[in-house]
């Protein structure tokens, strides 16, 4: 020991790197197999239960340091119970995590619980955000199961709900490269455009510009097609069908179509060769054409009329 440079101790605290009252907390565990704070935990008011949070979360970082699986155990059910009672709490559990090295279970509690309840957790007090950093903000961003439950302007209001509850420059310069990079502005409405992002002064004047650009060429384009859809509409009847002059069945196959727009309609007619154009004549002219007219419909569809029949497509 003199060879070695050991020395003896100065002083009788010994540096653990925990708190008196986690080790306390800990002690208890080792004699009762339970802990009292953890059995009933009080969610109100909510500062004091972003404070007991972290209580919890520091036990999950002693349970890992003495090697006590059962405390980790109980850490983690206290943890769901936090989350259960407040969903909200999932963003302060995010954060508190970035700062534990054994923090995988917990963080993925956390996501599972804002996915599950998206409504609530964006509804969540000013508090919540006080207490956390972009990279949390980033996490959730980054989480398809979450962002495919957002809208455009939900996502806006996320990044803006935090970065005025942060209220710093920094913060700021953050939100706006977030939006840039995760948020389609032309997906807003012209409406929400206009009464919230407009003002929040995390987009230039350029871009609301540019948006509102994209959002005038997309309604042309609606208006010019009549309709917006994956695909053209189909005709319900079937492609072997053929009705006959005393048939009514079309008519239901074209009135159960869903409207489209009001204005001049669109046929592709094909004609055999075989057909009697006088037959031709009385089944657009008279039948289809005045149902058209009465109704007022845009449709687009393809006749085939086929010997004493009509085929619709």
């Amino acid at each position: 020991m003199f060879f070695s440079g050991y020395k003896e101790a100065q002083s009788n605290t010994v540096e653990i790197g925990f708190p008196g009252a986690i080790l306390e907390t800990t002690v208890e565990y080792l004699h009762t197999n339970k802990v009292a704070k953890l059995d009933t935990p009080k969610i109100d008011p909510l500062e004091l239960a972003v404070s007991q949070f972290q209580t919890v979360l520091s036990l999950t970082d002693a349970a890992a340091y003495f090697d006590l699986p059962g405390l980790h155990q109980l850490t983690l059910k206290s943890i769901q119970r936090y989350l259960d009672s407040r969903p909200q709490l999932a963003f302060v559990i995010l954060q508190a995590s970035q700062e534990k090295s054994n923090s995988a279970e917990i963080e993925k509690m956390a996501i599972a619980k804002i996915q599950a309840n998206i409504k609530e957790c964006l509804n969540t007090t000013v508090i919540m955000f006080k207490v956390v950093d972009s990279s949390v903000v980033k996490k959730i961003l980054h989480d398809n199961g979450i962002m495919s439950s957002l809208t455009a302007a939900q996502v806006f209001q996320l990044i803006q709900a935090w970065s005025d509850n942060r209220a710093s420059s920094e913060a700021t310069s953050a939100a706006k490269e977030l939006i840039a990079k995760h948020v389609r502005l032309a997906d807003i409405p012209p409406s929400q455009l206009s009464m919230i992002v407009e003002s929040s002064g995390l987009v230039t004047k350029e871009q609301i510009t540019a948006t509102y650009k994209m959002q005038a060429i997309k309604m042309e384009e609606q208006l010019l097609h009549g309709f917006t859809g994956s695909s053209l509409l189909q005709w319900k009847g079937s492609k072997s069908k053929i009705f006959t002059l005393e048939s009514e069945g079309y008519k239901s196959d074209c009135t159960d179509r869903m409207p489209i727009k009001a204005g001049k309609h669109q046929w592709t007619i094909d004609v055999k060769k075989d057909i009697y154009t006088h037959l031709a004549q009385h089944c657009y002219t008279h039948r289809i054409k005045r149902h058209i007219a009465a109704t007022n419909l845009l449709w687009k569809g393809c006749l085939e009329l086929r010997g004493r029949g009509l085929f619709i497509q």
